[in-house]
């Protein structure tokens, strides 16, 4: 797809490492924003949406998480979390970069949960040629953070998370050599289940921290400061089927209000529908769906969402797997 992005355009030694920046935003910039987001940032990966379940949903998730994507949305959610568990869960980006997630939740029974987890954004390797027409090598790079996180039921009715975001991102090509920029993040968050049977409410501030700065360079990009604030509501039919309906609100930094909302339908806790729909930045919008289904401990969930109409694809395949131990 990147293909002789720099071909025509004579490189030297001696060149500012500005250019290189130039070179890898410029391409991180259309990678990212053929995913689901206008970008300014290279950090923006952050705020590619993890697990298949909420994304499903319409990303109705500060309410509704309950298992190892929490520390994702809102890290109060793992609060619900009862046995150790582990959850897998692959994204496409776009055609040459995927979003990868893999966490793990442990309960400590009265002491709450604890997490760790990484989320981790690949692209595949660039190939940069020369004026001449010779290729120089590839251009890598990689943009991950990795997460520790806790949840804890203050009461019966709420529960509070806290995590801390280790993120970084790692560059190398043939012409100025390697780079690396990392910061820290925090996150928190509540949950709340209101005196109204099956009312549920979730607030999270999420990447809350310093600005990210590449080695050699002066300008730095900041975090994708998340507010998010959500509801949902369960309806149980018995022991065999329960509805569960909820939607969510967010900002980024000093940007608009989004929103997203959606259903999931629960047979016999084996069998789910889900659907939904959200409006998110770079003009993103449209309908959500998944399936699900559980096997004594293990569940496998997807979710199709929309993506953007640059050159790729318009929807994005979301595939997620959670198994729990005894």
């Amino acid at each position: 797809m990147y293909h002789g992005l720099a071909r025509g355009i004579p490189f030297h030694k001696g060149k500012s490492v500005s250019f290189r920046r130039f070179l890898v935003s410029a391409v991180l910039i259309a990678s990212l924003a053929a995913s689901s987001f206008a970008v300014t940032a290279t950090v923006d990966f952050l705020k590619l949406s993890v697990g298949a379940r909420p994304t499903g949903m319409g990303e109705s998730a500060a309410a509704t998480c309950d298992d190892a994507t929490s520390i994702y949305w809102n890290p109060a959610g793992l609060a619900r979390i009862d046995k150790p568990e582990a959850t897998f869960a692959h994204s496409d980006a776009l055609v040459d970069a995927t979003l990868e997630f893999i966490g793990g939740a442990y309960p400590l029974g009265r002491y709450g949960v604890v997490a760790v987890g990484g989320i981790f954004y690949l692209v595949k390797p660039i190939p940069v040629t020369l004026a001449t027409g010779q290729t120089a090598g590839e251009l890598n790079w990689r943009d991950q953070a990795i997460i520790a996180s806790y949840g804890y039921n203050i009461t019966e009715e709420i529960a509070a998370g806290a995590g801390i975001k280790y993120v970084q991102r790692l560059e190398s090509d043939p012409i100025f050599g390697s780079a690396e920029g990392s910061t820290y993040a925090l996150d928190a968050g509540v949950t709340y289940n209101t005196p109204v049977e099956g009312l549920n409410a979730g607030f999270a501030l999420l990447n809350s921290g310093n600005d990210l700065r590449m080695s050699g360079e002066k300008i730095s990009d900041a975090l994708p400061q998340t507010t998010r604030i959500g509801l949902s509501y369960v309806i149980e039919s018995g022991e065999n089927t329960a509805f569960t309906v909820g939607g969510d609100t967010y900002k980024i930094l000093d940007g608009k209000w989004n929103y997203g909302g959606g259903f999931e339908l629960d047979f016999h806790k084996m069998l789910f529908f889900r659907a939904g729909y959200y409006q998110k930045e770079g003009n993103i919008s449209g309908n959500t769906y998944g399936v699900g289904f559980k096997f004594k401990d293990f569940n496998v969930d997807y979710s199709n969402v929309p993506a953007s109409e640059i050159v790729g694809y318009t929807r994005s395949n979301k595939v997620s797997l959670t198994v729990r131990f005894e």
